[in-house]
């Protein structure tokens, strides 16, 4: 959509002047004033319902955020895990593996999400639906799989993908 990506686009250049100016101080300040304008009954906290981490600095920012409001449980998706590996990630945060990814073949053992093409393939590859809630990204599930509803039909080569 064009109107979300603006605002995505808009976003990523705000933390990269802010990145510049006022360095990793000066994101985590900017961050964590928006937490704090969130409501007091804000208790869980997706981060990035589109888009991804994209560099290591903001996962950093992100982390001390996190660490900083210990109240508040946040969590994410990420196809960007290899930035996590060396990253102390405070106890009210769950990370899940993203497939579909350049680096699928790392996620290995890690909690993570898969996009199936029919509700038969989830339920055989035993993973716990992601459709109706993300509330087993936020408990911390490690299988949430989710079944393709785009609108288009998928080729043969684009399902087998999906399994993989």
């Amino acid at each position: 959509f064009k109107n979300s990506r603006t605002v995505r686009i808009l976003n990523h250049q705000a933390l990269l002047l802010l990145y510049f100016h006022g360095g990793m101080d000066a994101v985590i300040e900017n961050l964590d004033k928006q937490i704090k304008a969130m409501p007091k009954t804000v208790a869980v906290v997706r981060l990035h319902d589109s888009g991804d981490f994209f560099k290591k600095w903001y996962i950093l920012a992100w982390m001390e955020v996190i660490k900083a409001n210990p109240g508040i449980l946040f969590y994410a998706y990420t196809k960007s895990h290899p930035m996590f590996e060396d990253i102390d990630q405070p106890i009210n945060f769950r990370l899940s593996c993203s497939y579909g990814g350049i680096w699928d073949d790392e996620i290995k053992d890690r909690p993570n999400a898969k996009i199936f093409p029919t509700l038969d393939d989830r339920l055989r590859a035993d993973y716990e639906d992601g459709n109706e809630s993300d509330m087993p990204a936020i408990l911390g599930v490690h299988n949430i799989g989710l079944v393709y509803h785009g609108g288009r039909n998928l080729t043969e080569e684009q399902k087998t993908n999906l399994l993989e």
